[in-house]
């Protein structure tokens, strides 16, 4: 790999810390605050392996359903072991044909410690862009019949492959929030109404070739500026085997958690997720005080 590309998305984020300095955006809130979505892209190999390499374009171009899925079923309760310990909220984001394929997984998520909002992000990963409005509605009811099966009613939505499309079908499956189009220059420090939801916009991508000083500038930015900083990532973004994973995460978002930990301990800042940003929004907005 040059030189230039190994150091792109260090000179890409800090493009966008420099934007996020210059924008003269409206604070939103009494005091900032962070959140972290995560993309469950796969969930398990044996996702990959039902769908014998027929859906493997919706996910990567450079991975097999397979191969993200295997990653991302030793990689997800290492990730979620340091939000369990940091005690930061975050919105997991799972695709539907999870929890038909594996229930296993989706209980072993849900019976763990943390503050979660389980939010979804399709049922086979296709991009919505894609799909005539027919084919939309069929991903929303195989998607709301497979997450019925827990018990669960996400308010929450991601959209595979960041493509918004159908805004429509979200409304009339009760979905309250979901995260808009993101990267350099769309990142957004900004939560607003669109299309009668809440458009949650992505701030910056969190991976392992992050550099943690870049993603404290931009938590410091919400500190500061009173503004809702959305970090996100996908659960195969740390690593393709548990000592990557281990190095990365233990490089690039325990010390991240920490410093949000530490700042909120202080009083300086509030965590939350997708779903409760949204609500508290909601709630403010009924009580007509504005966004505090």
């Amino acid at each position: 790999m040059s030189r230039i590309g190994l150091f792109s998305p260090f000179f890409s984020d800090m493009m966008q810390v420099i934007l996020y300095e210059m924008r003269r955006t409206k604070a939103e809130l009494a005091k900032g605050t962070v959140l972290f979505s995560i993309d469950v892209d796969v969930g398990h190999e044996d996702v990959g392996i039902q769908n014998q390499s027929r859906n493997d374009t919706n996910v990567s171009s450079h991975m097999s359903e397979r191969q993200i899925g295997k990653i991302e079923q030793m990689a997800l309760p290492l990730i979620l072991d340091s939000f369990d310990h940091y005690e930061i909220p975050v919105t997991l984001a799972l695709r539907g044909q999870l929890f038909d394929v594996s229930p296993a997984t989706v209980e072993a998520l849900m019976s763990r410690s943390g503050e979660y909002d389980i939010g979804a992000h399709g049922y086979y990963h296709k991009s919505l862009t894609g799909l005539t409005h027919h084919e939309a509605l069929h991903e929303f009811e195989m998607l709301r019949e497979a997450m019925q099966s827990f018990n669960l009613e996400p308010k929450s939505f991601v959209f595979p492959k960041n493509a918004v499309a159908h805004l429509d079908l979200l409304r009339a499956f009760d979905y309250l929030c979901f995260r808009g189009p993101g990267g350099f220059p769309r990142n957004l420090m900004h939560v607003e109404r669109t299309s009668g939801l809440w458009n949650v916009h992505p701030s910056l991508l969190v991976h392992s070739r992050s550099h943690i000083l870049t993603l404290i500038k931009v938590v410091d930015i919400s500190v500061r500026r009173n503004l809702p900083g959305h970090l996100w990532f996908h659960s195969w973004n740390f690593g393709s085997n548990a000592s990557e994973v281990k190095k990365h995460v233990g490089k690039v978002l325990c010390p991240l958690l920490a410093h949000i930990r530490a700042l909120e301990d202080q009083g300086r800042i509030t965590t939350s997720n997708m779903k409760g940003i949204a609500e508290h929004i909601v709630r403010c907005t009924d009580a007509k005080k504005g966004f505090v």
